[in-house]
């Protein structure tokens, strides 16, 4: 089978087997040897709304299906292809006679049926990258029909992505779902659909022994050229969104959606252009609020403002502010955050190393300090403005009044070699060299703009 990208002005001919077999090579399950040759008329029903202008499927020569008459299985092939594509084999005259309909399904596997349900369909986690469309083997379509004519249906969702032309060195896409306790948010695995008058039903009933259900991506033997891609994924609600990892030649990126999504069989769903950026700004507090994007900042006298400090380092239009200049002169402070992380999959966090955070402090000296998880030992930064720091002496010269700087925690501070076990922080800002609080007493201003913060790969 092939797309036909009419919106692009270009044919790209995919979901074409290689091989060739004949009419005599079919298999059957039934023990019946009276085999009566048949064909059936085939076509792709792609018409809902989401896909009109974008997609016509038309059936390349070799093609297989997998015709099922009266619980059994039966391989049929097509020599020409086409739109209306003729597909040749034979079926056991037992069968033929019984009563039911016809199931179907592309590209032939050895599913099996059950009632109605066809079982055991595999849309694995990898597609190989086809510019243009989608991997043969991952376009999966079924048919039900009292006749010698199928209408297939598509029995997966596809995510658009475009590649522009200054990418040239883009060799993975990885897309997690973050709601991965379960099977209801399965966007691959091992599944069961179930043809009929309206979209496929589709149940996922396990995940693949070599990976998990929450996976989807694309890969190449060399580079993903420029160009627009289809990922297919099952039908699925991921109520958290999901987390996209870009593997380049020399680093990797990361981009996401945080809002529920629902992916429904036969649409495509358009995750934009791919951009070659390292980092990721999990928080950047454009928000008038505290909640930003679904996280949820806590501590002492906080609050999302305009960036009073624009020009020196940063032209965030919006900063968290911490400001304790009204407090007694004689409280202790260390003028904490708390951070509780929303990316629930560990599968994505694996591929974090480092945190970091945008401060400016104005003319006073301050040593903040992370703490893994809220819990246990402290850590200064071990890098500012990405020099490595580890010394009072470094830390003070490379911390200057009055601008913005970027402190970085890493994983291996902690021990850690990533940030997969990371569900929580607290940074506390005011504290000195040796983690002790603070006080407005000693000439201390207690204030600080906080923006950024970052995830790095």
């Amino acid at each position: 089978m092939k797309r036909i990208i009419t919106s692009l002005a270009l044919i790209a001919t995919v979901l074409s087997c290689t091989q060739k077999e004949s009419v005599e090579n079919v298999k059957v399950q039934p023990d019946d040897t009276n085999l009566v040759p048949m064909t059936f008329t085939a076509k792709a029903d792609m018409t809902k709304a989401a896909l009109v202008n974008e997609v016509d499927v038309v059936f390349s020569a070799g093609d297989k299906i997998a015709v099922f008459k009266n619980g059994n299985r039966y391989e049929f092939v097509t020599e020409a292809g086409g739109a209306n594509a003729v597909f040749t084999g034979s079926i056991a005259s037992s069968d033929l006679s019984a009563d039911g309909d016809f199931y179907a399904l592309y590209p032939y596997s050895e599913a099996t049926i059950d009632n109605g349900t066809i079982t055991g369909v595999t849309l694995s986690k990898y597609s190989t990258a086809t510019a243009g469309s989608f991997y043969s083997k991952q376009a999966i379509f079924v048919a039900k029909s009292s006749t010698s004519e199928l209408v297939f249906k598509s029995a997966v969702a596809l995510l658009k992505l475009t590649v522009p032309e200054e990418v040239t060195d883009l060799k993975e896409i990885a897309i997690f779902n973050r709601q991965s306790s379960d099977l209801g948010g399965a966007i691959t695995g091992i599944f069961n659909v179930t043809p009929g008058d309206g979209s496929p039903v589709v149940e996922v009933t396990t995940a693949h022994s070599t990976t998990e259900p929450h996976t989807a991506g694309l890969n190449a033997s060399g580079v993903i050229n420029p160009g627009t891609y289809y990922i297919p994924v099952l039908p699925s609600t991921l109520t958290s969104g999901f987390d996209m990892k870009l593997s380049f030649s020399d680093f990797n990126g990361r981009a996401a959606i945080g809002k529920s999504l629902t992916f429904e069989a036969g649409k495509i769903y358009s995750l934009g252009t791919i951009k070659r950026d390292r980092f990721f700004v999990y928080s950047g507090f454009e928000s008038e609020t505290i909640n930003v994007k679904s996280t949820t900042w806590t501590g002492n006298d906080v609050f999302v403002r305009s960036n009073p400090f624009v020009g020196s380092g940063n032209t965030s239009s919006k900063v968290l502010e911490m400001d304790m200049r009204t407090r007694s002169e004689s409280s202790a402070t260390s003028g904490y955050l708390d951070h509780t992380l929303t990316i629930s999959s560990s599968a994505f966090k694996q591929f974090f190393t480092a945190i970091s955070v945008k401060v400016y402090f104005g003319e006073d000296k301050y040593y903040p300090h992370f703490q893994w998880n809220k819990t246990g030992s402290e850590y200064k930064p071990a890098m500012i403005d990405g020099v490595p720091v580890s010394s009072k002496d470094e830390f003070d010269a490379a911390m200057t009044p009055n601008t913005w700087h970027t402190l970085t925690w890493t994983a291996s501070q902690f021990e850690k070699s990533n940030l997969s076990s990371l569900t929580s922080m607290k940074i506390r800002y005011f504290v000195d060299w040796n983690k002790n609080s603070l006080k407005r007493a000693d000439g201390y201003q207690l204030y600080a703009c906080i923006d950024d913060v970052t995830f790095i790969l």
